[in-house]
């Protein structure tokens, strides 16, 4: 089997803003991405905002405690993770995201529901919030804002990878 060296790693998700002004469905791209358990810092290819990494879902009380600690914009918890790979590998890395949840969206109960391989167990879930009706207004928000956010981070997506490739055509090309 021949493996292939990516020149590039790409951290494409959602992610919540830290922020008030991000809005359901704004795409950033980071300039540097923070890991919270390491404090390790990694910078990006481009971009403008800071993108801390947890490893849980945030509420709106810890999203206001890691804007402030690390002058962040948006919180995920898995661009650190990408962003090891990438330096250890000597690629290029990028993280962009779209917003799915607001400063002061309060978030169900999710992060119960993750294994311990990092998979969402679904059917547990939808059991949980089906006998809490204070949750289901936020969970069908959640959803309607993550199909906003994933539309939004294709088309960003789309566009990151294109200019990639363009620049490093471009680059190649001989000098006239």
């Amino acid at each position: 089997m021949k493996w292939y060296e990516s020149a590039m790693l790409i951290s494409a998700g959602v992610a919540g803003a830290l922020t008030a002004k991000l809005k359901v469905g704004d795409v950033v791209e980071g300039a540097e991405v923070v890991d919270v358990e390491s404090g390790i810092r990694f910078r990006t290819s481009g971009g403008e905002s800071v993108i801390v990494t947890v490893s849980s879902v945030s509420g709106p009380v810890e999203k206001r405690i890691l804007a402030d600690r690390y002058k962040a914009d948006v919180v995920d918890m898995e661009s650190a993770a990408i962003a090891e790979v990438a330096r250890e590998r000597g690629a290029e890395f990028s993280a962009v995201k779209a917003i799915s949840d607001e400063l002061d969206f309060e978030m169900p109960p999710v992060g119960r529901f993750v294994d311990a391989d990092g998979q969402f167990e679904t059917a547990r879930f939808v059991a949980y919030v089906a006998m809490r009706p204070k949750w289901w207004s936020a969970v069908r928000h959640l959803s309607a804002n993550s199909r906003i956010a994933s539309v939004n981070l294709s088309h960003a997506v789309e566009h990151l990878i294109g200019s990639y490739v363009i620049n490093r055509y471009e680059e190649k090309m001989p000098r006239v």
